[in-house]
Parts: C-alpha cells; sequence; structure tokens
C-alpha cells in the first residue's frame, strides 16, 4: 500500500493470498463476498481505504471485526453483515450480485435478500464517510449524522424500489 496525501494505491490489497484481486476489481468484482470477521488483523483506517482504492464497493460478510467495522463505515465504504446460509450458497465466485441501499436488498443470482445498517452507519456512507461529515460540519458532526438517521428512520423505506438496478 502507498499513500500519497489522500490518494492510496489499492494494488497491493490482498497480493499474497489473491494476486489477481485488484485486477478483477477493477474489471467489475466490486463486491466481496467473506465469511466470519472479516478484517480481523486488518484494524488501521487504511485496509477499507485500500479496498475502496482498488474498486471495491461494499463487502457483505457473515461478521466483521470491531474496530475495522468502524473504520469501514467512517470511510464510507458498505459493509453488510449477512447470515442466510443460502446467499452463500449462491455467492460462488463470479456470482452476480446487485445492490439496492434505498430498499436495503441484495440480489443474487435472482434470489432477493434483505439486509439492515445502523442508521448512523447508513448517514456516514450517503456522506461518503466521516471525514466528509466534518469537512461540511466541523464539530457539530456527530449532531448532524444523529439527524440525518432520525429523519432516514422516520422516513421509512423508499416506497418505490427498484430491484434490478446497481447501487
Amino acid at each position: 500500500m502507498q499513500m500519497n496525501g489522500e490518494r492510496v494505491n489499492g494494488r497491493g490489497a490482498f497480493c499474497y493470498y489473491r494476486p489477481e484481486f485488484y485486477d478483477r476489481a477493477q474489471n467489475g468484482a466490486t463486491i466481496i463476498v467473506a465469511g466470519n470477521m472479516f478484517g480481523s488483523g486488518s484494524s488501521r483506517e487504511q485496509a477499507p481505504i485500500v479496498l475502496q482504492s482498488a474498486g471495491i464497493q461494499a463487502v457483505i460478510a457473515r461478521s466483521f471485526a470491531f474496530i475495522y467495522d468502524r473504520n469501514q463505515a467512517n470511510n464510507g465504504l458498505l459493509g453488510i453483515r449477512m447470515s442466510d446460509d443460502e446467499f452463500y450458497d449462491l455467492a460462488q465466485e463470479g456470482a452476480s450480485i446487485t445492490l439496492d441501499l434505498d430498499c436495503k436488498t441484495l440480489v443474487c443470482e435472482s434470489k432477493t435478500f434483505k439486509f439492515t445498517l445502523d442508521p448512523i452507519e447508513e448517514a456516514l456512507l450517503r456522506a461518503g464517510g466521516l471525514l466528509n461529515v466534518y469537512k461540511r460540519y466541523g464539530t457539530s458532526l456527530f449532531r448532524q449524522l444523529q439527524i440525518a438517521a432520525d429523519a432516514r428512520s422516520s422516513n421509512g423505506t423508499a416506497e418505490v424500489c427498484s430491484i434490478g438496478e446497481d447501487w
């Protein structure tokens, strides 16, 4: 990983475990499907930033390591907790997955699965991460995140859920 100010080179992501990872992400494989405790041993904030730099838009896992999970949301990378065994049976290498953040659904191989997000986490994602919220609101960022989360919660789900569109 190389950092140059705000620019990060994601070419080194998983380079020892999956040497083809970066090229696959650059060519459209933008969702990681993982098992338990994704991010263990990768607690620094650069871990999700490197994934984003490689082209990753979302990580779906049974669970996340605590510190990684916070850094993932703070940096605006979508993390979805999914425990449904049927999803993992379908989400094999190369499977087609479509996400709809408004409806909190994902479609994998024509099967729809629901997911939930913490309202603050969703507000962070929609803002592009904690740094963007801070740049906009300064020290009132947490108040603004809570306002956004409360507004989203009171509005409920979107009236029209377009399952077929990519997130």
